[in-house]
């Protein structure tokens, strides 16, 4: 896993990002965000080229930003912000806007911390979907935290609070591996949902 901003880990399925279309994706079943195996992906089934999203984490002050998504499948799950790449816009451009779409902070995005891929295929070998989805370490800039955009909250959080919350195992797997956030206490991730929990 990454140790610097330079560094990226391909290969693992699940995002914290925002998407729509469910489709199974075996590694990521028993995380919350993603129940049954099942992650959330936008635009055509079978495309010509891989689609690009992306997750921002942001600090201030010691605290996360994190936002509880608003819809199902994955309402009530508190992720990093983040979202698709649009066309025409950089991973930075992107990450700075969906931090700001989402909860109203600004922020300047920096490097790559993690990246990683969900490829799904159909029982032909034919790639149905193919997304790379990179998270961006941000510099806080201004603004307070209020929900927008698909967002039902957003806040900053300390390491005592982020415990408390349902949050992705993506989320948490992240944090654990290139932040100190969640060194002490330990932090627990969220019992397995039921229900239709994933990413927008």
């Amino acid at each position: 896993m990454p140790k610097s901003g330079t560094d990226t880990d391909y290969g693992k399925s699940g995002t914290d990002t925002d998407f729509g279309k469910s489709v199974s994706v075996p590694d990521l079943a028993g995380d919350p965000q993603f129940p049954k195996g099942k992650i959330n992906v936008p635009g055509p089934i079978y495309p010509d080229a891989p689609r690009a999203a992306v997750g921002a984490l942001v600090m201030r002050d010691g605290k996360l930003l994190v936002v509880e998504r608003g819809k199902p499948p994955a309402e009530g799950v508190w992720a990093l912000p983040g979202g698709s790449v649009e066309l025409g816009e950089t991973l930075a451009e992107a990450a700075e806007r969906e931090v700001l779409e989402e909860t109203g902070v600004v922020v300047r995005a920096g490097a790559v911390v993690h990246a990683f891929d969900a490829v799904v295929r159909d029982d032909d070998g034919r790639v149905r979907f193919h997304y790379v989805i990179v998270d961006l370490a941000c510099d806080y800039v201004s603004g307070e935290a209020v929900a927008g955009c698909d967002a039902r909250s957003a806040r900053f959080v300390s390491r005592e609070e982020f415990a408390t919350l349902r949050s992705s195992r993506a989320t948490v797997d992240l944090l654990r591996r290139i932040t100190s956030f969640l060194s002490a206490p330990e932090t627990t991730d969220a019992p397995d949902a039921d229900s239709d929990d994933a990413s927008d």
